[in-house]
């Protein structure tokens, strides 16, 4: 009995701190976003879809172009970000092309990173969707589908 409840207790160990350390490695890469919203050569574009009756934000893309030449140790942070997360991202794809890594792409439940070095022109674009998560969706048009109910019984 003694065995079980401790077996338990270290699988409840392991699968809290799995999951907090993929979270930390995500936390990463949204503070280097973070901190290239305030940079003066790199460029930062966000477009945000929002429910048209809650105003809630349901999808939105982070797009962030960074000159290499000036910026080396900011995109070797990304870099490092990055493969931190490789082993929590539930799909992970990573092209090389002449041996140089040109993209690594990796999606988890509600964000999807995609970081492309263009060798050529000397720019890195990092990319983060965020979308609502199936649930949250249901949860979304749930609510809707009460709120429209509650207006109709009202008049």
């Amino acid at each position: 009995m003694k065995v079980t409840k401790r077996w338990m207790a270290v699988m409840v160990l392991l699968l809290v701190g799995g999951a907090w350390m993929g979270l930390a490695a995500q936390e990463t890469i949204d503070a280097l976003v973070k901190k290239c919203e305030s940079l003066n050569d790199v460029n930062v574009s966000i477009m945000r879809n929002r429910d048209p009756e809650t105003k809630e934000i349901t999808k939105s893309i982070v797009t962030i172009v960074i000159p290499a030449q000036s910026n080396q140790a900011l995109i070797d942070g990304f870099v490092a970000a990055f493969q931190k997360e490789k082993e929590n991202a539930e799909q992970e794809i990573e092209n090389r092309k002449d041996g140089k890594m040109v993209n690594l792409f990796y999606r988890f439940k509600k964000k999807t990173y995609s970081l492309t070095i263009d060798h050529d022109e000397k720019n890195v674009v990092v990319s983060i969707i965020e979308n609502e998560s199936k649930g949250e969706q249901e949860q979304r048009k749930h609510e809707q589908a009460q709120r429209k109910k509650e207006q109709e019984q009202r008049k």
